[in-house]
């Protein structure tokens, strides 16, 4: 692919030139793009474009894809440095200037989790509720700024990131129209699709979210657009976790509190944590709340996810588990081509799955769903 060719571009004038930094920097690039996006992948992209910046300081885009490495986790902490570096070496670029307002936004949701973190013990103290009233107003200095840039250069990432600040500004009919304005602009971007699954979320409404979720991957066949909506999810899982985690530690009886860890189950099995969501079926069970029936098909769906998770041996669950539930998402859709990639993908992931999927019983053929 274009990657593979920018790669081999760029090996080619370093190995005539090894202090040519933008070749550098750029096939540092183009290995993280078409990596698998685990933690090596980023210490390798990050060693070569810090000795591309060290040969070469003045190179914007690639201290802004330092930035943009951090943030796929997210790590705002390093990226927002990375990222003023590169807006100020070229301020007139609207990329850079929506990379560095999604290091603020980022770093911003990073204060919001730690005063959260702190309850209603400092309440009194006023402490809390001073830093929450801070914190909206850098959020909303940050979202003013997004809506300008998409004004300025209507750019479907700006639309993506200034979505999600209205999410959390409560802007919730705001929002909405912004990722649908996003995916307007561009059709095959997973990323606002993976944002309206998070405003279904906090709405409470869990199938929307699974649609929207699993539309996104359906989308992400590029590898580079795998990784900018995986960024998302993995915010998406910690937060809609950690919201159901409040669920169960205020249920005020067993039953209460075992219909919550089925929802804290789903909402994992939703992004492809399935270990997590078994083991949150196990918890549910030892409850003992559930009437036969209930509790034989919940027993049932517990060996179903546990045969994947054994089959998959140690492969990260997070990836092939979105995509195998993103392929039964497909096909029970009547989408069997996109049914049949995501099971490949999953099965590139954790080959051992094959002892427990079956490929072929997928439709080949890319034929439409048959009208009624």
């Amino acid at each position: 692919g274009d990657l593979a060719r920018a790669v081999a571009a760029c090996t080619s004038a370093l190995a005539l030139d090894p202090h040519l930094a933008p070749a550098l920097a750029l096939r540092a690039v183009a290995r993280w793009e078409g990596s698998a996006f685990e933690p090596e992948d980023d210490a390798e992209a990050l060693a070569d474009l810090e000795r591309a910046l060290s040969l070469d300081p003045s190179l914007a885009w690639a201290s802004a894809q330092v930035a943009r490495v951090h943030l796929a986790w997210p790590r705002p902490e390093p990226a927002l440095p990375a990222a003023r570096r590169a807006r100020d070496l070229d301020p007139r670029d609207p990329r850079l200037e929506r990379v560095l307002l999604e290091a603020e936004m980022q770093m911003v949701f990073e204060q919001m989790s730690r005063v959260h973190a702190l309850g209603f013990m400092e309440v009194a103290g006023g402490r809390t509720v001073a830093d929450e009233v801070a914190i909206r107003r850098d959020l909303e200095g940050v979202a003013g700024r997004l809506a300008a840039l998409a004004r300025r250069a209507p750019d479907a990432e700006a639309l993506t990131l200034l979505a999600r600040a209205q999410i959390f500004l409560d802007r919730r009919p705001e929002a909405l129209a912004t990722c649908r304005e996003a995916e307007r602009l561009a059709p095959g971007a997973p990323r606002p699709r993976v944002v309206r699954a998070y405003l279904a979320l906090t709405a409470g409404d869990l199938d929307g979210a699974a649609a929207a979720i699993h539309e996104a991957v359906r989308l992400g066949d590029a590898p580079q657009e795998r990784q900018r909506a995986r960024g998302l999810l993995r915010h998406l899982d910690r937060e809609g976790v950690s919201m159901l985690d409040l669920a169960v530690r205020k249920a005020s009886d067993p039953a209460e509190g075992a219909r919550a860890r089925l929802r804290r189950a789903r909402m994992r099995a939703l992004t492809g944590a399935v270990r997590g969501a078994i083991e949150d079926v196990d918890a549910a069970l030892e409850d003992g709340v559930f009437e036969p029936p209930e509790r034989a098909a919940l027993e049932q769906q517990r060996r179903r996810l546990a045969a994947l998770a054994d089959a998959a041996g140690d492969g990260h669950d997070a990836r092939w588990g979105l995509a195998l539930l993103s392929a039964a998402f497909a096909a029970r859709e009547g989408d069997g081509p996109a049914a049949r990639r995501l099971v490949e993908r999953a099965l590139e992931v954790a080959p051992g799955l094959a002892r427990v999927v079956k490929v072929e019983v997928l439709p080949a053929q890319d034929e439409p769903p048959q009208g009624r």
